[in-house]
């Protein structure tokens, strides 16, 4: 058999071979999901923040203003604005919502156009965004169970921070962007894989609504 036989066999056995299938990434992992959502949320969030700001200048101006989210004595903003806990840091703590949707919002939308950041800056940002996550919850317990009022406007936040930190975090497994020991890598990566962290952020804000359902239904629903 001539050597030109043979190479024409080797190419007719490479095209019959079975050609790996190409891994297929999952919708929730794409970057028009993951960064879509942020921006959306972050987008929200930062005009409720704008809303809240402005609310604050008015019960400072009028302390006795009533405010289109004051529902009732156990649903109301103004009330809530009153509170040592609205102005934690000397002013209303929605100008750090503004910081921070901000932020989120330039973030998102730079990587839907296809903008690149380094590992460092994405590590930094979800700590950013952890600090105000834990900010977020803690606001909710001063409002269930030392307030005893909730701010629907907040509450709005408090959702939208949740739902932004998680898939900020899905971003940073799925790229790398998190300092974390190599053996606990592959086991966030599994659980990501799996919608895992999804399912956290649910029962998270499912949590969230039975403690207001729990402890305050009977005023909401009577």
């Amino acid at each position: 058999m001539s050597s030109d036989t043979r190479n024409d066999l080797d190419t007719d056995l490479e095209v019959l071979e079975p050609q790996p299938t190409p891994q297929r990434t999952s919708f929730f992992l794409s970057d028009w999901w993951l960064f879509g959502s942020m921006a959306a949320c972050s987008a929200v969030a930062l005009v409720v923040s704008f809303i809240l700001s402005v609310d604050a200048w008015l019960i400072a101006a009028e302390p006795d203003t009533i405010l289109s989210c004051d529902i009732n004595s156990y649903m109301s903003c103004g009330e809530v604005a009153k509170t040592w806990q609205a102005t934690l840091v000397g002013f209303p703590n929605a100008f750090w919502g503004i910081l921070f949707e901000t932020v989120v919002l330039c973030v998102a939308v730079a990587k839907l156009m296809g903008s690149q950041f380094s590992r460092l800056f994405m590590f930094f940002l979800q700590g950013f965004y952890t600090f105000a996550i834990v900010f977020a919850l803690w606001l909710f317990y001063q409002s269930a169970f030392v307030i005893h009022i909730f701010c629907p406007l907040c509450l709005v936040i408090t959702v939208t921070t949740i739902m932004e930190w998680f898939d900020l975090f899905r971003v940073n497994i799925r790229d790398k962007g998190l300092y974390m020991p190599a053996a606990l890598r592959p086991k966030l990566e599994q659980a990501v894989g799996y919608n895992l962290d999804m399912l956290a952020a649910f029962l998270m804000l499912v949590g969230l609504a039975m403690v207001i359902i729990i402890n305050y239904g009977q005023y909401f629903f009577r």
